[in-house]
């Protein structure tokens, strides 16, 4: 896309890129009603209509599985001198999505691309209207750092777009805000603001299913007008625009000639925008597969098929028949208690007859399509802790472990999704002149009682930024979106100091003999962190990380020089540590040794390539 593109040229371009997710937008339309079933915002309904919510079913056991608590985030680099720079930048990428309360944000991005097959996160600095100069030079906007959810019904894209959606020449999103606002801020064209249309109560958004009452007569404090902010990576630009209304030619009132505002984009490289995908891509196509798309067809047939049971067995009766010459011999029947005799001319007479009830092979057909929507929807039914459909211990085996890969995968593009906002939001810190966050850390010190885990305050300012932003890849930590209950972690921590860590201990002992390099310490940190573990610091004193916290802690040289002398020697780094007479006797049972060997040259020192 040209730089200097008009705006009545990108206007026109906008319009047709909400024209060309119309399809996509009452497709889910369509399939949020059936999440939110068909009692949600309706004094009364048709009972029994929709009995087996499985959309419902499947997303609440979905859902859980992979997002349940803030993300935890890991920076790394290739640099080591960066290490301590990552670990403390990290920290505060912990700290600023606990603020933002990411895990509610996450949520909705899931539901969004199950529901539509793209979930979009934004991530910028809310402009503030204040300007600070840095440096003389430097014009900074000192705004909140914000990542929000956008609607899959206010996003729009490039509509000649026929590949990747991150490969668009621009994409932007609508959102509703008081025209008072963009008139007070200074920051929009108040003139053309001033001819702005109010937003109409019915035109908000398609998802609005709670807005059952439609409102008028608002006051002018309260006016609202539809804004659409497009980011064009290639003029480096974001600009300001009316929205489309949907029921005109072409644009949101008469066509401007020039833009409510337009500046230069202060984003990451790969713009503010991050998506998540949870099914395969569509090739030449930007938009992917929304999964409830498979599932609803066998949602619907399930729902239909359980209702003509069920009415099936309403419409089940059991009557009594009889001659009308046995008459008075059936009345004396109804009449007598359970047990009793009575004495009839015609017992043949008399006869119970059922009618109706419900037919066991439509009964069968119902656990057929539940066994199905399991099927395409990587089934629900046992991740949801609910009994599997299966005649053997094995073939529930091999159902849950298929269940498993689907969710290993699912959760696999939410982290690395997740990862990819979090750059985002590490760039804007590291990029910030005027950070200043106060975070804290745990770590062990040695008291005289022994080592002791302590809490120790830091501060992320712009004095500890180390490296360039590339040198930094990002992840987040294996299963720290998830959340376990109790007796799990119990279970876990016991199984791994009863079982795992001796078998550990034994493997450090085996290459300790054999010669090789191994690093027991942190084999054992490590494997407890990804067994959850996070509180294994506060009772496990390594010695060998403390040293290289120091190591790198200690940047002068002379620094280094003095802790290498002290290595050597144990002690100071200009005498040799003390000997305890044991230890001297030893060392004169070994010179004989010793020397033998130098002749037999099998004590000489080995050179490395």
């Amino acid at each position: 896309m040209p730089a200097n593109l008009s705006p009545r040229e990108l206007q026109l371009d906008v319009y047709r890129g909400f024209r060309r997710s119309y399809n996509f937008r009452m497709t889910r339309m369509m399939f949020m009603k059936a999440y939110v079933g068909h009692y949600y915002d309706t004094s009364h309904g048709d009972h029994g209509t929709e009995p087996m919510n499985l959309i419902y079913h499947s997303i609440r056991a979905l859902l859980p599985q992979i997002v349940m608590s803030n993300p935890k985030y890991t920076m790394k680099s290739e640099f080591a001198e960066h290490a301590d720079y990552g670990d403390l930048m990290a920290l505060g990428l912990n700290f600023n999505a606990k603020q933002l309360k990411l895990k509610d944000t996450f949520r909705l991005w899931m539901i969004d691309s199950i529901l539509g097959g793209l979930g979009t996160l934004k991530t910028g600095l809310a402009a503030s209207g204040d300007v600070i100069t840095f440096d003389d030079e430097t014009q900074i906007d000192p705004g909140q750092l914000y990542t929000d959810f956008v609607e899959f019904d206010n996003f729009v894209f490039d509509p000649n777009l026929r590949g990747p959606i991150h490969k668009a020449q621009w994409m932007g999103d609508k959102s509703r805000v008081k025209r008072s606002y963009l008139l007070d801020s200074g920051l929009y064209d108040n003139e053309m603001v001033e001819k702005l249309p109010s937003a109409s109560e019915v035109s908000g958004g398609g998802s609005e299913l709670s807005r059952s009452m439609i409102q008028t007569g608002r006051t002018k404090w309260n006016d609202e007008v539809e804004i659409v902010e497009i980011w064009i990576p290639g003029a480096n630009k974001i600009v300001t625009l009316a929205a489309p209304l949907g029921n005109s030619s072409s644009v949101n009132g008469p066509v401007q000639n020039k833009f409510l505002r337009e500046n230069d984009a202060f984003v990451p490289h790969d713009g503010p925008y991050t998506f998540l995908t949870l099914t395969p891509p569509v090739p030449g196509n930007p938009m992917a597969i929304a999964p409830v798309g498979i599932w609803y067809d066998l949602h619907a047939m399930t729902n239909r098929m359980v209702v003509k049971v069920v009415d099936q067995a309403d419409r089940q009766k059991d009557i009594v028949m009889y001659r009308r010459s046995a008459a008075d011999d059936a009345q004396e029947a109804l009449d007598a208690p359970d047990g009793f005799a009575i004495g009839v001319d015609d017992p043949e007479g008399i006869q119970t007859v059922s009618f109706g009830g419900q037919k066991n092979e439509n009964l069968a057909m119902t656990g057929y399509l539940q066994t199905w929507f399991n099927t395409m929807a990587s089934n629900p039914q046992a991740i949801g802790g609910q009994a599997l459909d299966s005649d053997s211990a094995t073939e529930a085996q091999i159902l849950q472990s298929n269940a498993d890969v689907g969710i290993a995968d699912m959760r696999n593009l939410v982290y690395e999704a997740a990862a990819s906002e979090g750059r985002k939001r590490a760039w804007y810190l590291h990029t910030d002149p005027l950070l200043d966050m106060t975070l804290g850390r745990r770590k062990t010190e040695m008291t005289p009682n022994g080592p002791q885990p302590v809490m120790e305050s830091i501060r992320l300012t712009p004095e500890v930024r180390r490296g360039d932003f590339l040198d930094w890849h990002f992840e987040v930590e294996p299963e720290s979106m998830s959340r376990m209950d109790t007796q799990t972690r119990i279970q876990r921590a016991m199984e791994f100091v009863g079982s795992q860590l001796p078998a550990i201990v034994q493997t450090g002992m085996v290459m300790m003999q054999m010669g090789l390099p191994f690093d027991l310490p942190s084999t054992i940190t490590r494997l407890a962190k990804e067994a959850g573990m996070d509180w294994w610091d506060e009772v496990w004193f390594d010695p060998m990380f403390q040293n290289k916290v120091a190591f790198m802690i200690a940047q002068s040289p002379a620094m280094q020089k003095g802790s290498a002398g002290m290595a050597k020697t144990g002690g100071t780094g200009n005498a040799p540590a003390p000997m305890n007479p044991m230890k001297a006797l030893n060392q004169g049972f070994q010179q004989g040794a010793n020397d033998a060997q130098a002749g037999l040259g099998i004590n000489q020192p080995q050179q490395y390539g």
